[in-house]
């Protein structure tokens, strides 16, 4: 039994999956993209903060121009109300890599747009939670170290730059689409793949249409 999962989506979402909670009950174990136990453990999440960070103590500023600066800055005024002129935030994200930062901002753009969010009730938790409670052994299907290789390491900076920066950008022209034009989007992705370009290609714009459509 295979589900397809959304990060994002609350433990609560499991109640509405056809015959979730019978398979659960009968599997002999449970397979998530990674094992969130392993996950959260002290030494992994040391690493995971280490490869969020930019090398040799640099800051954002020392790798954006003055007009990427302000552009930043002023999408953090709107998601944070403050920016990175500020010590404490420039302390949390100052040094961020772009690729950490994108990702931590999905999730305060999410957060602050969903009312009652909470980050540590997700389906991927629930499902790995409740194979516990039954005594059911967990499976990742990654391992940790690939997990943080993909999703900080896959990218040279100047491309994290891009990325973030689409992000940033896409996410006024995404926010004024309607539910059909959202829904249109996924056809759109898959015939740009079909003409040739990667999935890293279509990446920041595929999140913006994600995150608009879960609000």
């Amino acid at each position: 039994y295979i589900v397809g999962t959304f990060h994002l989506a609350p433990a609560s979402f499991a109640e509405s999956i056809p015959g979730a909670e019978r398979v659960l009950a009968s599997v002999e174990q449970v397979c998530g993209e990674v094992d969130i136990k392993e996950m959260e453990s002290m030494e992994n999440v040391q690493k995971t903060m280490e490869a969020m960070m930019l090398p040799d103590g640099q800051t954002l500023s020392d790798i954006l121009t003055t007009e990427e600066m302000d552009k930043l800055n002023a999408y953090l005024r709107k998601i944070v109300g403050v920016d990175l002129t500020n010590p404490m935030l420039a302390e949390q994200m100052g040094k961020m890599t772009p690729m950490s930062l994108g990702t931590t901002l999905e999730l305060m753009t999410y957060m602050k747009e969903t009312p009652g969010f909470n980050p540590a009730a997700l389906i991927d938790e629930y499902f790995q939670k409740e194979a516990i409670k039954k005594g059911k052994p967990i499976i990742g299907l990654e391992t940790v170290d690939f997990q943080i290789q993909i999703l900080y390491k896959s990218s040279t900076l100047d491309r994290q730059k891009e990325d973030l920066f689409c992000s940033i950008d896409k996410e006024e022209e995404y926010s004024k689409l309607s539910d059909a034009e959202l829904q249109a989007k996924t056809p759109e992705f898959k015939e740009r793949l079909a003409n040739g370009e990667t999935l890293d290609d279509i990446l920041p714009e595929a999140f913006a249409a994600c995150r608009e459509a879960a609000r």
